[in-house]
């Protein structure tokens, strides 16, 4: 059955297609009554996990992990700056503030735990964070699921 979209004097100007809505004037107008969010980019946080793994981390650990979140990209939980230019360890060391030695440590216990992922393109190594813990967008990866599969959830 072909539906069709008509304007106010009774004119076909064009049809529904497979997977479209009707929205009625109502609805509109209260999509258009609620508050924009103010903010550009916004990280999914699974809270309890969050904090469950935190309590089995040395604070260098918490402080590298807390501090790479925001650099989490969507879908792919790659840790790039905005620019897309992958995080490599030495621009943690800035990120974070700590020595190159401090990071490297905490990276390895980060690592341990299945809470980040070190892999390599044919360029340069590419660290991704654990999409079970944080991640932007609403699906995770295949791939993503394989890269963490050995991580046992704490919640």
């Amino acid at each position: 059955m072909t539906r069709y979209v008509v304007d106010e004097n009774g004119v076909i100007v064009g049809e529904l297609g497979e997977g479209d809505r009707i929205i009625r004037a109502k609805s509109m107008e209260q999509f258009g009554d609620k508050e924009r969010t103010i903010y550009k980019s916004f990280c999914v946080l699974n809270v309890e996990e969050y904090m469950l793994v935190m309590k089995e981390l040395d604070k260098n650990s918490k402080l590298v992990l807390s501090q790479l979140v925001p650099y989490v990209q969507y879908t792919t939980c790659l840790l790039t700056f905005q620019s897309g230019k992958p995080i490599t360890s030495g621009d943690m060391t800035t990120v974070t503030g700590l020595s190159r030695h401090t990071v490297e440590n905490a990276l390895n216990v980060l690592l341990s735990k299945d809470i980040l992922y070190k892999g390599r393109n044919s360029r340069e190594v590419q660290w991704y964070i654990n999409p079970y813990i944080v991640h932007r967008g609403r699906l995770t990866s295949k791939v993503l699921q394989t890269m963490f599969r050995n991580y046992k959830p704490r919640s």
